[in-house]
């Protein structure tokens, strides 16, 4: 079974046909550059994967951008899955990062994301490919119903219309409104939208971070602002260069001290021995030595930051550092001073020189 789809109408019409006649398969669904795959068995959902622009979102990632783990928990468990061989979501609940209903509900909570994402889509292709199942060997096992996560898109995508009409870009900030008294019966997703909420957060970045998925938060962000709790403000820049220029002043300091004192440290000894400079001067650090020594110290430390940044960003390491300087964090000569390879478990990076 395959075809195009040419409006949004077909898909309740392609995925009601899978459920109703109790097919077990996985549904592929193409458009330009994303792909959404659905897994059934016997007309239940059993997962769901979506791949946007080429990439995929893990669940993984969406545990530690919406801080239910920590990113130091995060390395800890990716390291005893190379250890162990274990699969992450068997370490997860072993390990008391979450149990097993709450990963259930989890994994509800994503698939019910992709079905919105899904009901939003007016033309692709669509293929499925009969007997074959989703995540065969998974120690996590859901059975979801379609019909519900059908009825529960299409209901979304009906109310987005008019929160998109006030919240047309994701580009917008938001502060809160001077004096304004909060509701005591505010709802559960206003008020973790008002804890993660600063001038610095896009609607992009509330989304990322809070855990409620792209509806909620769109229709807690839009509730907040006709209660008059919070307003748009100016778009602010992030602080990421704004970090890396105090980082990089904070350690340049430091090495500007240390190399003039050294380097009067250095003139009243030779001075003072009466020998000439040239006689000594492999013995001793000079001035650019030493400032080199102090560049490349802090440029390791300063790309093994941007990395760290950039993983939180976009969910993924890059493939090299040539993405790191487009992005305009760092120029182009500084990454070529690095090697760098992009692993499974997360990157190798360490100077050209050594």
């Amino acid at each position: 079974m395959k075809g195009e789809l040419r409006s949004r109408d077909d898909l309740p019409n392609i995925i009601g046909f899978v459920a109703q006649t109790e097919k077990t398969g996985v549904l592929v669904l193409n458009r330009k550059n994303d792909k959404i795959e659905i897994g059934f068995i016997k007309g239940n959902v059993n997962g769901a994967v979506y791949t946007r622009g080429g990439i995929q979102e893990l669940i993984k990632e969406y545990l530690v951008n919406s801080g239910k783990i920590s990113f130091e928990d995060f390395k800890k468990i990716l390291e005893l899955h190379k250890e162990t061989k274990l699969p992450l979501e068997k370490i997860l609940v072993d390990e008391k990062y979450v149990d097993t209903q709450q990963l259930k509900e989890i994994i509800h909570f994503k698939i019910q994301e992709i079905f919105d994402e899904l009901f939003s889509w007016d033309n692709g292709s669509y293929e499925f490919i009969e007997d074959l199942v989703m995540y065969p060997n998974s120690t996590i096992k859901v059975s979801l119903n379609t019909q519900g996560l059908m009825m529960e898109g299409m209901r979304r995508m009906d109310e987005l219309p008019n929160i998109v009409n006030t919240l047309p870009s994701l580009d917008i900030f938001f502060k809160r409104v001077d004096d304004t008294k909060i509701p005591e019966n505010l709802g559960v997703e206003e008020k973790r939208i008002l804890e993660i909420l600063t001038t610095e957060n896009s609607l992009g970045d509330l989304i990322r971070s809070s855990g409620l998925g792209k509806f909620l938060t769109y229709q807690a962000v839009y509730n907040l602002l006709r209660m008059n709790i919070i307003e748009k403000t100016k778009k602010i820049e992030t602080k990421v260069e704004e970090i890396k220029e105090r980082k990089e002043k904070k350690v340049i300091n430091f090495y500007e001290v240390l190399v003039w004192s050294l380097l009067i440290i250095f003139l009243v000894i030779i001075t003072s021995s009466g020998f000439y400079i040239k006689k000594f001067y492999p013995r001793f650090l000079t001035y650019q030595t030493i400032k080199n020594r102090a560049t490349d110290k802090y440029a390791l430390e300063n790309m093994d930051y941007l990395l760290t940044v950039y993983f939180l960003n976009f969910k993924k390491y890059p493939e090299n550092l040539k993405e790191i300087s487009d992005l305009k964090w760092i120029d182009a000569l500084s990454v070529n001073r690095f090697f760098y390879m992009k692993t499974e478990f997360g990157y190798v990076l360490r100077p050209l020189e050594e």
